[in-house]
């Protein structure tokens, strides 16, 4: 009876305890461009883990080729300094940060510093394994760092058919090799 009573006390204490979920109230189009700093189609050329993978939300530096911007001033380069998503929305789903995908983002302005102390995330700093101190460090803690949120419309071109319809006017710096799929 006593290991009976110590499981299911045991049950209760897990059951009780608040799960770390990531929750989004869907964007129209015209509301997550409306809310970003910059918004633009490019392929993923490099993905710089700053901490290690196995970590809840490591930071990232995506690099990008951009292809077509919708908004925000944005070069042929671009990085993202973001995080790989887990519980907290920021970021950008694991699945998207793979060299070679062609990516629609939706970014916003941060400081260097929020980033690099992971301002958003649901990790400590004391429980990250920074891999990269060099790139970390390389981040100005004023100057101006650009993520994107599992919340904000940022997806694969493939799948951003309505985006695509929307968004209207662009710049192209190059051509897209893929297209939304209809």
């Amino acid at each position: 009876m006593r290991t009976f009573v110590r499981f299911v006390v045991a049950y209760a204490m897990i059951a009780a305890t608040p799960a770390l979920a990531c929750t989004c109230n869907p964007l129209t189009v015209a509301e997550a461009l409306d809310g970003s700093d910059v918004v633009f189609a490019g392929v993923v050329e490099a993905v710089h883990p700053v901490d290690s993978l196995t970590d809840r939300e490591p930071r990232v530096v995506v690099d990008f080729a951009v292809k077509r911007v919708w908004k925000g001033e944005v070069g042929e380069k671009f990085s993202l300094h973001t995080n790989i998503e887990a519980s907290s929305c920021s970021g950008m789903w694991r699945e998207h940060a793979r060299t070679g995908d062609v990516l629609l983002v939706y970014g916003f302005k941060q400081n260097g510093e929020r980033w690099k102390t992971g301002g958003t995330f649901t990790v400590r700093p004391e429980d990250r394994t920074t891999i990269d101190e060099k790139r970390l460090n390389s981040v100005d803690d004023a100057a101006p760092a650009y993520t994107t949120n599992t919340c904000s419309r940022t997806k694969t071109v493939k799948t951003a058919v309505e985006d695509f319809a929307e968004l209207g006017e662009f710049r192209e710096l190059a051509p897209l090799s893929v297209m939304p799929d209809r």
